[in-house]
């Protein structure tokens, strides 16, 4: 072994060898990734059985959401069944979201529809109001600027028919236009979803999305709801996850892989504002006090800026232009075979070199987020937040 090791020493500088090193580890770690979604999606997806489904409550907190309250009310009106209750609750909107909601609740005449009122601040104050007033046992929630066909929540409620299964985790990604940017953003959501599926198959789940995401409503009051996390803006869903599996167990949570259970989050218009969302999402981290998780989002973050860096060792000649091309060239292998796997698993079309494209373009992306989380502040939807309290 020291033999090799000296052979290698003696072809490659300990820079080189670092690097090669790590591209190798990145390899092994995507791989790890692969192998762990071939898993997630084997589990079988049982019949629907719409009679054993119980009832529903629908919670949809909203902020200012004027312009997309009209397709989000035309799609729960059509896809959502009468024998479920949607509850709007109003965050203190200042466009006049909620007359646009009284309109066609006057027009339409909904049935099972309430409008209520957040008399907190922020959104877990807003949807713990919802699922307070909630009068069902099971809550699924999602947010006003989501698309979806039918009713992909049914998925969801359907493997609450384990008892063993307190929370259920649904599929998101960002609904298809033109261009680089929004496929960027697609391949982007299929990491999430590789993470989260890989991570909950593994029994240590990281990541949810409160836009599809199904829970009973006594387990949320068994867990305290969202006590102790009230101060942090972001992170209903992650804090909610995290108190139900130190509760109940990580069996408890469920992810649903089948694309009947997908949503759309409308893609950004801007780079500033993608930043923006995932800095706010990213600001949580340290808030978790959990070593996986904080491990987790440090390599995460190191990672990428590594790859950042390597332009830098090249140019200062600490590594040779042939192992700086064998890096990058496994960086974009290992993301475009995991990644492939996982948009096209949920029946999405996107161009090979979009995805190879990305590869070299996030972790820039995931530099750029990092850097503002490290200046501590950010404004989301007219309020100002500190990242660091």
């Amino acid at each position: 072994m020291y033999s090799h090791l000296a052979v290698l020493m003696s072809l490659f500088s300990l820079m080189e060898v670092c690097f090669i090193g790590l591209c190798i580890g990145y390899l092994l770690m995507i791989g790890t990734l692969l192998y762990g979604w071939r898993l997630v999606t084997r589990k079988r997806i049982a019949p629907l059985f719409i009679d054993k489904s119980p009832s529903v409550s629908l919670v949809i907190p909203f902020r200012n959401e004027a312009s997309n309250l009209p397709q989000m009310m035309r799609q729960v009106n059509t896809g959502i069944p009468a024998s479920w209750e949607v509850v709007w609750v109003d965050d203190h909107s200042e466009d006049g979201s909620i007359s646009v909601l009284r309109d066609y609740l006057e027009k339409h005449q909904p049935i099972g529809w309430r409008v209520v009122k957040n008399e907190g601040i922020g959104k877990k104050r807003a949807l713990y109001v919802g699922i307070a007033t909630a009068r069902n046992e099971v809550i699924v929630t999602t947010d006003a600027d989501i698309l979806f066909h039918g009713n992909p929540f049914l998925f969801l409620v359907r493997e609450l028919v384990n008892p063993e299964v307190h929370m259920v985790i649904g599929p998101v990604f960002s609904e298809s236009t033109s261009g680089f940017f929004s496929d960027f953003q697609q391949v982007e959501w299929a990491s999430i979803q590789i993470v989260t599926g890989v991570s909950c198959q593994a029994g240590a789940p990281l990541m949810c999305s409160g836009a599809n995401l199904c829970f009973r409503r006594s387990s949320f009051f068994a867990v305290g709801g969202y006590d102790g996390n009230y101060t942090h803006p972001s992170g209903d869903d992650e804090f909610l996850l995290k108190k139900v599996v130190a509760k109940f167990g990580a069996g408890a949570v469920a992810y649903f892989h089948g694309g009947e259970g997908l949503v759309y989050a409308k893609p950004f218009e801007k780079w500033e504002a993608l930043i923006g969302q995932r800095r706010r999402w990213v600001s949580k981290w340290r808030v978790h006090r959990s070593a996986v998780h904080g491990l987790s989002s440090l390599i995460s973050f190191l990672l990428p800026a590594f790859f950042v860096l390597s332009p830098l060792l090249l140019v200062t000649g600490a590594i040779s232009l042939l192992v700086f091309g064998f890096g990058w060239f496994c960086k974009a292998l290992a993301d475009w075979l995991a990644l492939r796997q996982v948009i096209r698993h949920f029946g999405l079309v996107l161009k090979s070199t979009s995805v190879i494209l990305s590869a070299f373009v996030h972790p820039l992306f995931v530099v750029a987020v990092g850097v503002g989380v490290a200046r501590g502040k950010y404004t989301w939807k007219g309020r100002k937040s500190d990242l660091f309290f």
